[in-house]
Parts: structure tokens; sequence; C-alpha cells
């Protein structure tokens, strides 16, 4: 059984004979019936999502920066809804958002809040010192959300951080990076080619699988199907 989220209990719906009809995902006062967990999981995943369309509340999410005074902080203004970094202070309050101009300009919260993780998920990426192998410190994943994000876009993300540390890499070996096609740029592309060969697999099954039973962050980090 999937981990099922916190407050929520399923329970098998069955007939006279003990076979299984349904399975239904209670909530509080709400539930859901689906064929299966992962169906009755995906409603209500729908659902949320569906209430976060209609509402205009801020998305708030840490700051994938080192300042930390900061949030990246989605907001709508004029019909639009856009993103940028705020200060905690203003994103925080009852303050308007209108004066900060913002990234983007999308049409709906969700297709905001997908970019907004995107955005984070690629700044938050941090590689250790050369000296050090350019380790990878920390890859951004954990800004990537399964009910807001598509499983391209973790595959992509990955592809990004083995760009980041092939380049510390190739910085760092002095390869030289004034041309088209220059070591260093082959460099990073051989890396990218390795990176997307290793987490092939994860991204196709995770690509028809229900993401709902596998923690897709973990997956693409260990190049093999992680349940949750």
């Amino acid at each position: 059984m999937a981990k099922l989220p916190n407050g929520c209990t399923i329970e098998k719906v069955k007939d006279s004979r003990g076979k299984i009809l349904a399975y239904e995902l209670r909530q509080g006062d709400r539930h859901w019936n689906a064929p299966t967990e992962a169906e009755a999981l995906a409603q209500r995943e729908a659902d949320i999502q569906r209430a976060c369309e209609e509402c205009n509340s801020p998305i708030v999410l840490e700051s994938p920066t080192d300042d930390p005074t900061e949030l990246l902080c989605g907001f709508r203004v004029l019909g639009a809804w856009r993103y940028s970094l705020i200060r905690k202070e203003i994103a925080r309050t009852d303050k308007k958002l209108e004066c900060h101009g913002g990234y983007g300009e999308y049409k709906t919260r969700a297709e905001c809040e997908r970019h907004m993780r995107i955005d984070a998920a690629r700044l938050a990426v941090r590689i250790g010192p050369f000296a050090e192998g350019c380790e990878v410190l920390a890859d951004g994943l954990d800004y990537l959300d399964r009910s807001a994000s598509e499983v391209e876009d973790f595959r992509d993300q990955r592809c990004h951080v083995a760009f980041c540390q092939a380049d510390a890499m190739a910085r760092g070996k002095g390869l030289a990076d004034d041309v088209p096609m220059s070591p260093a740029s082959q460099y990073r592309d051989e890396a990218i080619g390795i990176e997307r060969k290793r987490i092939h697999d994860v991204y196709m099954a995770l690509r028809s699988a229900s993401t709902y039973r596998y923690n897709v962050a973990e997956s693409f980090r260990q190049g093999r199907l992680v349940s949750r």
C-alpha cells in the first residue's frame, strides 16, 4: 500500500462474496471511491488542485538562495500569476505584492507553481569545491512536488545537476571554454549524456506508473525505483 497523506484512511469496499469492488479513501468528512488505491489518491490530489485553482492565495516556497531573509512567492496580479523572490516580512503579511513585478505570466496558479518549483530547484543546486571532488551538496529535487511537478521536471533537474557538477569540474581542470564544442562544452555534454542514461529506466517507469507508490526524488537520485 502506498503511504497515505496525514489524516487519511483507506478501506476496501467489498460485495457479499468478499470481492473487492472499490477502494474508499477518507479524510475527515470527505471521501473518494476508485477501482484502485492509486486512483483514489489521484482523485484527492485532483480535488486539491481544483481548490487551489479557485483561490488567489499566494504560493510561498522557502528561498533556494543563500539569503535567509527571502522567500520565493507566487502571486496574482492583473489577472495573471507571477513569482519573485520577496522579503519574508512582505510575503508573510497582508501587504500588497503587486509592486514586485515578478517573473513569467501564467494563466493558472498550478502553472505558476510548477515553474516556480522548477526555477527554485535550479537555484538550489550546490556543488562542493574542486579540491574535494565537486561533490553535489544539494540537488534541488526537494523543491519538486509530485502534485505540482511532472516526471520530466525531475529528469531535467538531474540533468541540470550533472551540468553544474561537470561545469565545476571543467573549470577546476582549467579546460578551455571559449568556443563552441570546446573541451569544457564537450565535458559537460558527456556528463549530461551519462546522467540521462543512468536515469532513463526510472524515467520511463515513472511515466507509466502511479507516482504515489514511489519516492520520485529518491528514485531519480538512486537510479532505481524507491517505494514510499
